[in-house]
């Protein structure tokens, strides 16, 4: 049996909502490499980051990094570095600043291989 690697590049922005920012599919693995989060508004954004299994759901006691990044600041998430996503695991994030309900404010940049 071989394997292939191919690229893993995700270039988006969070919302106030959870986004499942990395998923793979049946007989896929992904692995990451690097993982910035750049906050580009003018308030400081919180970032919650989980990393679950097929049947997990995000909560506020599973998360995997909570981070406050101030404005024009970036954060390299090493909790994500070395991450390896399998079959029906997924990486999902969220932001949110104080009281407001914008979002698109933080950039999120992960890369890594995903094996196939």
């Amino acid at each position: 049996m071989s394997v292939t690697l191919n690229e893993l590049t995700i270039d988006t922005n969070l919302s106030i909502t959870n986004d499942k920012l990395v998923e793979t599919t049946i007989n896929s693995t992904a692995f990451i490499g690097a993982a910035v989060f750049t906050n580009t508004g003018t308030v400081t954004e919180s970032i919650t980051v989980w990393r679950l299994g097929a049947s997990g759901t995000e909560s506020t006691n599973n998360y995997l990094v909570k981070k406050d990044i101030l404005p024009n600041k970036s954060y390299s998430c090493d909790e994500l570095i070395g991450q390896v996503i399998s079959f029906g695991s997924f990486i999902s994030a969220t932001t949110e600043n104080a009281g407001s309900t914008d979002s698109g404010a933080v950039a999120v940049n992960i890369s890594g291989t995903i094996a196939v």
